[in-house]
């Protein structure tokens, strides 16, 4: 395939496949997605890899510096084997957390919309998921102070 007049690919020794064209032309997923399980060892799964967003609501690059913000913090803060349990319990409620909210935003972003009948199914299942996954905002005893997670006073829990 020709690469167009005035691309700098060639100059990077680049060359355009068409079936990378088609690659790029697939279907993907556009759903708000939550993984299941957001760590696997001494792995933390943090952005897409923890959770997807509605690319419609805009939330994708706050969500991502603050999850990864987050994960930072909880791998910096883990000392002891028993620090890490609860230090990834808190990341994996805070995820948990940040997608509940995502999901409201989203319920609330359809219901407003023109025509917001058709999104119907979508925004009964995105209630109904909200609900199942909604946490206790004031059990943490964790946050984030600057880089670090620090434990929470008392008196704001």
């Amino acid at each position: 395939m020709d690469v167009p007049t005035g691309s700098r690919a060639p100059d990077a020794g680049l060359a355009v496949r068409p079936e990378a064209i088609s690659e790029i032309s697939r279907v993907q997923p556009i759903a708000p997605f939550l993984g299941t399980s957001l760590t696997r060892g001494r792995k933390i799964k943090a952005g897409d890899a923890a959770f997807a967003l509605d690319p419609l609501r805009g939330d994708g690059t706050g969500f991502a510096l603050r999850g990864g913000l987050l994960a930072q913090a909880v791998i910096g803060a883990m000392g002891t084997e028993a620090d890490r349990a609860g230090h990834i319990a808190h990341y994996e409620a805070r995820i948990r957390g940040a997608f509940v909210s995502h999901l409201n935003g989203c319920i609330a972003h359809y219901r407003a919309a023109r025509h917001a009948r058709i999104w119907a199914r979508d925004i009964a299942v995105m209630d109904r998921l909200a609900r199942e996954l909604a946490i206790d905002e004031g059990a943490f005893s964790l946050r984030l102070e600057g880089r670090d997670l620090v434990a929470m006073p008392q008196a704001a829990r």
